[in-house]
């Protein structure tokens, strides 16, 4: 099956308008709809998958969005939250499963940077605590391949503004279960932990 190639473009009003269920997004796709060309970067989420017809559509759907000049971030973080989570048994299992691993937590990451809005800020959030989790409980397996991705992340979290670890203190999954979890990581995740305690009373309970 050929995936789609780093040089082909495709169309946002047929990359994802079936099965919407926000008709007010709907439309906003529809009035944004524009030719987007695929980063190669973003590959991977494909190929983990090219043999899964169902997955590829929806997942060369997610692509276009990522690529979209006018990215809809409360979008994208719901739909690679669908993809990370329902394909983790097949890409976790794969040589470019680190790959996809790290595409996912980086756009949650960059929805952060890029954002204002704080609902897309918390969404983030939760995501990535809710996600780091699972790589490390459900896909112990491949941990050891993991780890240098997840380092990275919990660096990456430690610098973030204090205002965005004051979501974490009120967001739906702890940051210390990852801590819990994860102690083999030691160092990154004792500093996002840190930070946390620091500001959070209910870090300690």
């Amino acid at each position: 099956m050929k995936s789609i190639a780093s040089e082909d473009t495709c169309s946002t009003r047929t990359a994802h308008i079936t099965g919407l269920k926000s008709k007010a997004l709907q439309v906003n796709l529809e009035e944004t709809d524009q030719a987007v060309t695929i980063d190669p970067k973003y590959l991977p989420l494909v190929e983990v998958v090219e043999t899964l017809p169902g997955l590829v559509q929806q997942t060369e759907g997610l692509l276009c969005e990522l690529n979209h000049p006018f990215k809809n971030w409360t979008y994208i973080i719901q739909e690679m939250r669908n993809y990370a989570l329902r394909n983790f048994s097949v890409y976790n299992e794969q040589p470019k499963g680190c790959q996809v691993i790290e595409i996912i937590l980086n756009e949650w990451l960059n929805a952060l940077r890029s954002s204002s809005d704080q609902s897309v800020h918390t969404m983030a959030l939760d995501n990535i605590v809710y996600y780091v989790e699972k790589i490390v409980v459900d896909g112990r397996t491949h941990l050891k391949e993991s780890m240098p991705v997840l380092s990275r992340v919990f660096e990456d979290l430690a610098k973030l503004p204090q205002e965005f670890f004051f979501l974490l203190s009120s967001g739906y999954y702890q940051v210390k279960r990852i801590g819990e979890a994860a102690a083999q990581l030691r160092r990154p995740v004792k500093m996002v932990c840190l930070r946390y305690q620091r500001i959070s009373p209910r870090a300690s309970t």
